[in-house]
């Protein structure tokens, strides 16, 4: 927060400004200095702004289908979509008037979302992996390659992962075009591996869990013949698998609660922070200093938490955002992710994607359509 903030703050709250003078006159009646009053003003100023712009409705759209997934690139946002919804393609230019630039109705659910160069990438539970060309002036779902039941997807760099429910781990090369190229397909069906929960490139290497309750490393010098190069045992079973390139950690959440951050580096993966929870995180976000989380059941909805705590194994609670359940991710700097009930046969019902580099926007999506906030 600059002086400049909280200045142009002043003059928009000009009444809840006055409001907190006269706070300021009462706390130097019955305080023992004017400096300690001056203090707990400053104090409760500061914190009404952060309160105030947490989230204000600015416009809102109705959407045909409950939203599964968002993804932000640019001034346009890609909304996969269950229940043949399909994929909708939202200009998000002008926020307080967002315009729906197309909509294309696909059978069955959009199950994951991945974000290229100029391009979208999603699996769906019908056809299997498509894509969105944004650099087009009319961008539509295309068709890329047909997958058996896909489930997880991950790009880095020309590179594209993804996993299916058998346990196939299909790589592709991206050309500069953005077309995906299918190069391998690596085979985890053995019983004692299990399945594979989530896939996430970083330090140069691929990271694949597995409900076995490891992390297995693959390292991408003779992509696409991958190799084994090292397995982390995790503190429990994976539920999924987040990169945080603004950390260069990956982060683990547990099915028996908490997550783990893993540190990928010449091959090789450690852990660098635990934090146990009594939950499993269906919320999970970072950015530079704190973690988001929330868990399925927990009411006290949107948690943070100092990352310095999280690498110390130290429960300290740095606030309670929202009485919502929110399931945040984030991507190239930007924070996004899904709007939860509790219920665990209701996981893709509603979404919502912040993109911090247009001013902290909020975008989300439920059963009815998005709003901005």
């Amino acid at each position: 927060v600059t002086n400049g903030q909280l200045f142009v703050a002043v003059l928009n709250s000009y009444p809840i400004t006055q409001a907190v003078l006269m706070m300021g006159l009462f706390f130097g009646t019955y305080l023992p200095s004017r400096r300690i009053a001056a203090m707990a003003v400053t104090l409760i100023f500061i914190a009404s702004y952060f309160v105030r712009m947490l989230a204000s409705l600015v416009d809102s759209l109705d959407l045909p289908r409950p939203v599964n997934d968002v993804k932000i690139h640019g001034d346009r946002a890609v909304i996969g979509m269950s229940n043949d919804g399909g994929i909708a393609i939202v200009d998000i230019g002008h926020p307080e008037q967002m315009v729906l630039a197309g909509h294309f109705p696909l059978p069955g659910n959009i199950v994951n979302m991945a974000t290229g160069r100029e391009q979208v990438y999603c699996v769906d539970s019908q056809y299997g992996l498509r894509k969105v060309d944004l650099k087009k002036e009319t961008p539509v779902p295309e068709e890329v390659m047909s997958i058996d039941h896909p489930w997880r997807l991950a790009y880095s760099e020309g590179k594209l992962a993804v996993a299916d429910t058998a346990g196939g781990l299909h790589l592709f090369d991206v050309l500069p075009e953005g077309i995906p190229l299918r190069r391998a397909l690596l085979n985890l069906t053995d019983s004692k591996v299990g399945r594979i929960r989530g896939v996430a490139f970083s330090g140069g290497a691929l990271a694949v869990a597995l409900s076995e309750g490891n992390l297995r490393i693959y390292g991408m010098s003779s992509w696409p013949a991958i190799k084994e190069t090292s397995s982390l045992p995790l503190p429990g079973v994976p539920y999924e698998v987040v990169a945080t390139p603004q950390l260069g950690s990956l982060a683990i959440s547990l099915v028996s609660g908490g997550f783990a951050l893993v540190d990928v580096a010449q091959g090789k993966a450690a852990l660098s922070g635990y934090l146990p929870l009594p939950t499993t995180p269906l919320a999970l976000g970072f950015d530079e200093a704190m973690a988001y989380l929330s868990g399925y059941g927990d009411s006290s909805g949107l948690k943070a938490f100092p990352l310095d705590s999280v690498r110390e194994n130290d429960m300290l609670l740095g606030g309670a955002l929202s009485r919502q359940d929110y399931v945040f991710h984030s991507w190239d700097g930007q924070l996004y992710g899904y709007q939860k009930d509790l219920s665990l046969d209701d996981l893709h019902v509603r979404g919502t994607t912040m993109n911090a580099s247009t001013g902290n926007i909020l975008l989300a999506g439920d059963k009815w359509g998005v709003s901005v906030f």
